[in-house]
């Protein structure tokens, strides 16, 4: 959530009941008005040099200077590591084990933003059909390819490839 500080709620989906509360602290990179993703990684990962085991929560940062990657324990919230990322003004962010890379989208400009995991450099940089105002996404387990959440009015899941190519959309 957005307040002060910022929480990560974990809720259960039948019943909507919130079962965990993770408080982010200043070792997260800020503590209000998180933009960015949080993804549970699937696989184990390097972040930067260090082992980050799957289960673990990924928390990208775009509201903070420089935008960051924390790797979170999931029991306590506790900080694994943390990257640093180019400063794109992140909103949304996941990795990607078969690519080991990190992939995220910029608020403002939409862009959809390939890193690379070890060093937090920008590998990588493509225009996106739905503009600004992303705020998801996630990788399709299927094809490969990226679905977008957007919004700024347009409300709709958009399906892009690696280079941001409109594959479709669902309004």
């Amino acid at each position: 959530d957005s307040g002060d500080p910022g929480r990560i709620l974990r809720i259960d989906e039948g019943s909507g009941a919130i079962l965990q509360t993770i408080p982010l602290t200043a070792a997260a990179g800020t503590t209000v008005n998180n933009f960015g993703g949080l993804q549970v990684l699937s696989a184990d990962m390097l972040l930067g040099a260090t082992a980050v085991p799957a289960g673990s929560l990924l928390l990208f940062n775009g509201f903070a200077g420089p935008d960051r990657v924390v790797a979170l324990n999931p029991a306590d919230g506790s900080v694994i590591v943390s990257l640093n990322l180019a400063n794109p003004d992140l909103s949304a962010g996941v990795y990607d084990a078969v690519a080991g890379r990190l992939f995220g989208v910029t608020y403002f400009t939409g862009q959809l933003v390939e890193f690379d995991a070890s060093t937090g450099a920008e590998v990588a940089r493509f225009a996106l059909p739905s503009g600004g105002g992303i705020s998801g996404l996630a990788i399709d387990p299927d094809t490969g390819n990226f679905w977008l959440g957007s919004g700024g009015g347009q409300w709709n899941l958009v399906e892009v490839s690696r280079t941001g190519a409109e594959v479709r959309r669902i309004d």
